[in-house]
């Protein structure tokens, strides 16, 4: 009862901890140029998306320049907010743990004192995500892929989703931050149960941040004379968020900035947790 106690406790704090308009906004800051970036392309992107839908390919090597760019932008501003998402995650950890266990400083403090560990994090974050593409080889054995390959995808997840913790924490390196989440998944049963707890209420938030997008979704249906063309074919999309493209956009902005408190709660939930261990062993 005492764990469960003290997981209801972490929860709470990181709610409150994650109702604060300039934590929440980094994360929009990291969405607001892709988004922009296809707000003024859309047409062009419209464009190769449907040439994709009915050709099932792309040859990128018949394209003309002028596509080559537009794709080249769209993955250089993605990687960006990639980047971005990760070093702003690294400053709210960095936060959460100096406002509960040290000193309180601004979000903009922590994420410039964070500056100096953020390559130890950009490697380890390499390293999971190379382990996740090496999932792929199990592709040749048909029969076993559609089942391993989930399975084997949410144990590296679940094993290495407190690195960022131990290394901004602990100032651990990459390798020992990796080894440090795993050490604490393995080695404590209520790591389990936190974890749970914590993808549940992801997924509750998410809907809840998302319900701009879902009612747009409805409109979709009720504008497409059969739905059952969404699921092979994307000009349908296409075409309704031309005819509604300002709706659309404003729906996007809505859930971008919105998703960004599932964000800082995901991380601060993860730091307060993480930091309540290293506590604990220190007081043995």
């Amino acid at each position: 009862m005492q764990k469960y106690s003290d997981l209801v406790k972490i929860f709470k704090e990181a709610f409150f901890y994650s109702l604060s308009f300039e934590r929440v906004t980094l994360f929009f800051v990291a969405a607001l140029p892709i988004i922009a970036y296809v707000a003024m392309f859309f047409g062009s992107i419209a464009e190769v998306l449907a040439f994709y839908s009915k050709n099932h390919n792309f040859p990128f090597e018949q394209v003309d320049a002028n596509t080559k760019l537009l794709i080249l932008g769209l993955f250089i501003l993605s990687t960006l907010a990639i980047l971005l998402q990760l070093y702003f995650r690294a400053a709210i950890t960095r936060n959460c743990h100096a406002n509960k266990h040290l000193k309180k400083e601004s979000i903009y403090k922590s994420a410039g004192i964070v500056f100096k560990s953020f390559t130890n994090v950009l490697l380890a974050t390499i390293f999971v995500m190379a382990l996740s593409a090496v999932l792929t080889i199990l592709e040749l054995i048909p029969s076993l892929a559609e089942i391993l390959i989930p399975i084997l995808s949410l144990a590296i997840t679940i094993l290495f989703i407190f690195y960022i913790q131990a290394i901004i924490i602990a100032d651990k390196n990459w390798l020992e931050g990796l080894k440090s989440s795993v050490n604490i998944v393995t080695k404590k049963w209520e790591a389990l149960l936190f974890i749970i707890t914590l993808f549940v209420i992801d997924v509750i938030l998410i809907f809840i941040t998302t319900l701009p997008m879902i009612f747009l979704f409805f409109m979709l249906l009720g504008t497409v004379p059969n739905p059952d063309v969404l699921s092979q074919d994307i000009i349908p999309y296409i075409e309704f968020v031309k005819a509604n493209f300002t709706l659309t956009f404003i729906a996007v902005i809505i859930t971008a900035f919105l998703t960004g408190f599932v964000s800082v709660f995901q991380e601060s939930s993860k730091t307060l947790y993480y930091s309540s261990n290293i506590k604990q062993k220190r007081a043995r």
